[in-house]
């Protein structure tokens, strides 16, 4: 809408999102081979045989461009690449690109679910996303980890970093398999402050839209 001296904008969303976990996109399905090959290492020490959970969920983003956050300033964001969420470590790991007005900036990281025990929240994602490292062969970035109380080690890297706190409430038993229940909040509130370091600050906006459009997949509930 028009403030002030400031006209009103007129933005759109562009581009799609897939999200196929019986049948992941290429790009997501080599996330999860990487990420499966890292977890039988260190089951295993390096060996083979070692049994690991191999099932994912995947949003894969093909141009989607998210509209101005509402500033002049701000050009919206165009997102290419892929997230998958492993089951087997109850965290998303993501490999994307952004492109903000004329720059252009890869993130590699994951988000891991923590739950915790605090007044006012009962689960945690701790976000971890950044530029890869320069000169850097392989993709430990995509393989970060981090805990609750680490937060502190990643405040000064490139890239996107937060905190998302969640309070689930009103849980019921749900059977996610034959023979497999799960207790699922059927309401839950998230807050979270996201940091960007060296990056645009309109894309740390739009990777919190990001996350509100995809508010089902991220929380579920």
């Amino acid at each position: 809408l028009a403030l002030g001296s400031v006209p009103a904008s007129n933005g759109s969303f562009l581009g799609s999102l897939k999200m196929l976990p019986e049948d992941p996109p290429k790009g997501a399905a080599e996330l999860q081979a990487m990420l499966m090959q890292q977890l039988s290492k260190q089951a295993a020490g390096g060996g083979a045989g070692v049994v690991v959970n191999d099932a994912i969920d995947s949003v894969a983003f093909e141009g989607f461009t998210t509209p101005s956050a509402g500033l002049p300033s701000d050009p919206g964001c165009t997102w290419n690449g892929d997230m998958i969420y492993a089951y087997a470590t109850e965290s998303w790991v993501m490999n994307l690109t952004a492109r903000c007005g004329g720059e252009t900036v890869t993130l590699q990281g994951n988000m891991p679910w923590f739950d915790v025990k605090a007044d006012d929240h009962n689960a945690e994602y701790v976000l971890t996303l950044t530029k890869p490292v320069a000169g850097s062969s392989g993709d430990a970035g995509l393989f970060t980890t981090a805990s609750s109380a680490d937060n502190a080690l990643f405040a000064a890297a490139d890239g996107i970093t937060g905190t998302i706190k969640m309070k689930q409430v009103d849980q019921v038993k749900v059977e996610i398999e034959p023979g497999v229940f799960d207790d699922v909040p059927t309401r839950l509130t998230a807050t979270a402050t996201l940091t960007g370091t060296n990056v645009p600050l309109t894309m740390v906006r739009s990777f919190g839209i990001l996350m509100g459009v995809l508010a089902r997949t991220f929380f579920g509930a």
